[in-house]
């Protein structure tokens, strides 16, 4: 950073990008057919909170995050995506160009006036931080990923960092990691991230010890009448409701074998 308004002089890691924990704004600074975007970024970036202090959601971060990773694998961001998630997991239904196939496959959108939304094409700068596009069957086969005990396709350490809290809520009721924003509902600690794009919003949740999770896509803010996130908070609950149910059942319904040795032992 070239200019720290809050005097801390924190350096700005990669970690802290991936947990929002830089301190940056939202949104890119840059129009997105910029083609020498560093040079125009220097001494544009301030952060409007203390790095490593407090969170704050940042698709900047993120690009930077994704375009500095390009440069030091010398490949592009999306060829990387490509080849190491989407094509070992099966993801034919994703991916960072709108084809013929999967465009005849989307439904029109229409805003407010009931005016086609413009076809999306590219963020540009900003395409580590909301590009890739994805069906509900592949974010299924995304979620699957987490649930591996396996380091197939992401070394399971990893999985394990990018599932864990790297900044907690004052009272512990949430957090954030990398970057899902975490929480407990009913009980049960749910794993979320959320998207949108004029016309898209997407959501997928996950409690990753029941391995188990879902998928919202909609091409409207809201349904019957509710705004998306409120859909979604309903859903969650009714969810985990469900996933207790179902665990209490199971547990009642235990019936351990006897020893091998025949003798039960009771301790008191």
């Amino acid at each position: 950073l070239d200019h720290d308004p809050f005097g801390t002089n924190n350096k700005i890691t990669f970690r802290d990008l991936a947990i929002h924990l830089a301190g940056l704004q939202r949104a890119t600074p840059l129009l997105v057919n910029e083609t020498d975007p560093w040079v125009k970024l220097a001494g544009r970036v301030i952060p409007i909170r203390p790095p490593h202090l407090l969170p704050s959601y940042s698709n900047l971060g993120f690009a930077i995050l994704g375009r500095a990773l390009s440069g030091l694998l010398n490949v592009t961001y999306e060829d990387w995506i490509i080849k190491n998630i989407l094509e070992p997991l099966n993801m034919r239904s994703s991916g960072f160009t709108i084809t013929p196939s999967i465009a005849s496959r989307m439904p029109t959108i229409r805003d407010s006036n009931n005016q086609p939304f413009p076809k999306m094409t590219t963020l540009g700068f900003e395409n580590p931080a909301g590009q890739l596009y994805a069906s509900v069957n592949d974010m299924s086969r995304l979620m699957s990923l987490f649930f591996s005990t396996s380091d197939r396709v992401v070394r399971q350490s990893t999985l394990d960092e990018a599932l864990s809290p790297h900044w907690n809520y004052f009272d512990a009721s949430g957090g954030f990691g990398m970057p899902f924003e975490m929480f407990y509902v009913n009980d049960l600690w749910m794993m979320t991230k959320g998207g949108d794009l004029p016309g898209f919003y997407s959501t997928t949740a996950m409690v990753k010890e029941l391995k188990a999770g879902f998928t919202i896509s909609t091409s409207t803010p809201g349904i019957t009448g509710l705004p998306l996130v409120d859909v979604v908070a309903s859903v969650m609950t009714l969810y985990t409701n469900t996933l207790k149910n179902l665990i209490a059942t199971q547990q009642t319904n235990e019936v351990y074998p006897p020893p091998d040795d025949g003798v039960v032992q009771n301790y008191i």
